[in-house]
């Protein structure tokens, strides 16, 4: 680590959710950072206050509480691998979002629905793709090659898949519980428990959710997750952030999606092989299963290295103003 970034320091966003997803683009964040300073909650950005500029790269989807945006004027952003729901998109860009986006611009889109959005705000941006694409960067992993890996799919969507592959895999799932909620849980009624989804989670979160322990944990189970992902020798999933990270390692991944037109995608699915599940159900039975390949490899290495680029440039900035 050079001598000038000894002293600046670094943030990374983590998360309160339920998806392990958010946790792998943390990750993907994470493995630039010469040192980890602050674990920033993505949904209390705003309420961060500290003595000395924070650099952060701004990467994952935002956000489920519009009203802590904009972030605290201590924080150096790098908005890159930006998402925003088009459906908050008009609460979220309010006069005072637009005037900090642009001090901030061009801001690095994850999909082409947020560079319409954002320029169709005055807002200056681009196209950057996903920083999970970058995994690679640092994370290493021996090539297994045994096992298939099969995360959050469609439950029909087992019978099109030929049994031999389901006898050689591993079904997951990226929900993620951790054991201090599962804990906190059992001191519900049966009638409570119904509501593990969002209501009972978000509680958990409100008592518990915001210690660096609890963060910690999630970034170790996303660290595990990772490595079964970098060491299958072929990915089926509906989980976007399964299926990028499985580019960023070269595994073949089968992505299967209720809703492929999902403005999320946008600009990414020419990277994969993608289906929608009638689709799939149609003509898995054309499937090479022995042979599958990701398509436009010579192109994604372009988007990776420009990615790569743009996070280390920030990174070696050194010290902020």
């Amino acid at each position: 680590m050079s001598n000038n970034l000894e002293n600046v320091k670094f943030g990374l966003i983590v998360h309160s959710t339920n998806n392990l997803g958010d946790d792998i683009q943390s990750l993907a964040s994470k493995q630039y950072l010469p040192h980890v300073d602050y674990l920033l909650d993505r949904e209390r950005l705003k309420k961060y206050h500290f003595k000395q500029k924070v650099k952060l790269i701004m990467n994952g989807w935002f956000m489920h509480n519009v009203k802590n945006w904009p972030p605290s004027k201590n924080i150096i952003p790098l908005f890159v691998s930006f998402h925003l729901n088009p459906n908050k998109a008009q609460k979220f860009l309010t006069k005072e979002s637009i005037e900090y986006l642009k001090r901030h611009e061009p801001i690095g889109c994850r999909d082409f629905s947020t560079q319409n959005i954002l320029e169709k705000n005055g807002i200056k941006s681009y196209f950057s793709g996903c920083l999970t694409l970058t995994l690679g960067y640092k994370y290493k992993f021996k090539k297994e090659g045994k096992k298939i890996l099969i995360v959050d799919i469609d439950p029909e969507i087992y019978k099109y898949i030929p049994k031999y592959i389901l006898n050689n895999s591993q079904i997951k799932t990226q929900e993620y519980y951790s054991n201090d909620f599962i804990s906190y849980i059992r001191k519900f009624s049966v009638k409570n428990k119904i509501a593990i989804g969002s209501i009972a989670y978000n509680k958990f979160v409100e008592y518990f959710g915001r210690s660096s322990h609890y963060y910690k944990k999630r970034l170790k189970q996303a660290e595990i997750r990772l490595k079964e992902i970098a060491t299958s020798s072929l990915v089926i999933t509906s989980r976007l952030h399964v299926a990028l990270p499985s580019l960023a390692f070269n595994i073949p991944v089968i992505f299967i999606h209720k809703n492929i037109q999902d403005p999320r995608f946008s600009g990414l699915l020419e990277y994969l092989n993608a289906f929608q599940i009638e689709e799939f159900k149609k003509y898995s039975n054309t499937i090479d299963w022995e042979n599958i390949e990701n398509p436009n490899r010579d192109k994604l290495q372009i988007l990776i290295k420009n990615l790569v680029g743009t996070c280390e440039i920030f990174i070696e900035k050194g010290s902020v103003q």
